[in-house]
C-alpha cells in the first residue's frame, strides 16, 4: 500500500453489483400529496396518544394502502 500499485488495488472498481429487491424505495421519486398523508399519518401513529391514534388511522388510511401498494408493487 506504500507504492503506486497499492493505491491502485485501493481505488480500481473490482466488484459493481446491484440485487433489486421486491420492495422499491419509498423515498425515490415521484413525490405526490399520498406520500406526504402517509408519512404524517405513520408518524401520529407512532408518536400519537390514543385519540390522535385512531384518527390517524381512519385518515391516513387510504395512503398509507396507496403507498405500502406502490412500494411492494412489482417492477418491470
Amino acid at each position: 500500500s506504500h507504492s503506486k500499485f497499492g493505491f491502485y488495488e485501493c481505488v480500481n472498481v473490482k466488484l459493481n453489483a446491484w440485487e433489486p429487491g421486491l420492495a422499491r424505495d419509498f423515498w425515490w421519486h415521484p413525490y405526490d400529496r399520498s406520500l406526504g398523508e402517509a408519512v404524517r399519518a405513520s408518524a401520529k401513529l407512532l408518536y400519537g396518544r390514543g385519540a390522535i391514534r385512531a384518527k390517524a388511522l381512519r385518515e391516513g388510511a387510504g395512503p398509507l394502502l396507496a403507498v405500502g401498494r406502490r412500494t411492494v408493487r412489482r417492477r418491470r
